[in-house]
């Protein structure tokens, strides 16, 4: 009686667990497609406007962010971060960068703004998030590149700062940032979340970043999260270009299996809704030798674990 108690428990569990995990599905599909915009600065009327990435002639915009409240003044450059689901804007004429949603509309306030003296922006003329490293790299037309802490804000001082005659940097208009040199020959993977508790309603955005090495040729990849009972795993899987599946099981799934490692970043957002499992998850990325037991050490070419609370 006990053990068949168990049984209906169990498959219970299951049933919840793949209708939760069906919705994280179509949540995904729904974030990446709404990503799918084209975002303008217009300094004449201190606005941004967002329109459909297909958009062509005399087309409207999807939404405007415009209005005192935001405290756009002179808006040049900006930087739409996915990661955070943010919009990042460097206004010239107030010497400012200011945050908001990425879904932010009308005359919106910002969710904080970069301002004052001690953080010598002046003529801020464009913005970069970097999300590796969580931090943000600003352009200013006196001929400095300043970067502080993605989060900062108020009259907060820059980390560092890049000016000189040396630097030879002279009314900086644009700016990138490229990925850090892998410092072995052997690939890397590394796990991204956006906290580490998290209670019901709460929104989780999971980020693996890969990048590839010398060898081997061929990989099998592996993206997902054990599960608070310490035995299930849950897996992505990506069957085709574009479209994440996610399979629940006693052994993970290959995100991809048998091929090149190239950069690679997968960003996976889920709202909990209260009936998961309370306890710790163990989100994890690796790479193992392409056909392999990915259990066994020699053949883990790089393993990443970021342990999150759901209390």
């Amino acid at each position: 009686m006990t053990h068949r108690n168990q049984g209906i428990g169990l498959r219970i569990i299951w049933i919840v667990l793949g209708v939760a995990l069906f919705v994280l599905g179509q949540s995904w599909r729904e974030n990446a497609w709404a990503q799918e915009e084209l975002f303008v600065t217009n300094t004449a009327n201190n606005s941004v406007r967002v329109c459909a990435w297909t958009a062509s002639g005399n087309t409207g915009p999807i939404r405007v962010l415009q209005g005192a409240a935001t405290g756009l003044t002179g808006p040049r450059g900006l930087f739409v971060d996915t990661f955070n689901n943010e919009l990042v804007v460097a206004n010239d004429s107030n010497n400012s960068v200011t945050v908001y949603s990425r879904t932010a509309t009308g005359n919106t306030a910002p969710l904080r703004t970069l301002q004052g003296a001690a953080t010598n922006l002046q003529n801020s003329r464009s913005a970069f998030v970097d999300t590796v490293n969580d931090e943000l790299v600003v352009a200013n037309g006196i001929d400095s590149v300043t970067v502080y802490s993605r989060t900062a804000s108020g009259n907060t001082a820059p980390l560092r700062t890049l000016s000189g005659p040396a630097t030879g940097v002279s009314g900086p208009e644009g700016l990138a940032v490229t990925p850090a040199a892998v410092p072995t020959p052997s690939p890397s993977a590394a796990v991204g979340l956006n906290g580490s508790a998290f209670s019901t309603g709460q929104t989780i955005t999971y980020q693996a970043i890969l990048l590839p090495g010398a060898a081997p040729a061929q990989v099998d990849i592996y993206l997902g999260c054990l599960l608070p009972d310490g035995v299930t795993f849950l897996s992505l899987v990506q069957p085709a270009p574009g479209t994440i599946n996610v399979v629940l099981g006693p052994s993970p799934v290959p995100f991809l299996t048998n091929v090149p490692l190239a950069p690679l970043g997968v960003p996976f957002p889920y709202t909990f809704r209260g009936f998961e499992p309370l306890g710790t998850y163990f989100p994890n990325a690796g790479i193992a030798v392409a056909g392999s037991n990915p259990f066994l050490p020699a053949n883990q070419l790089s393993f990443a674990v970021q342990p999150f609370e759901l209390g």
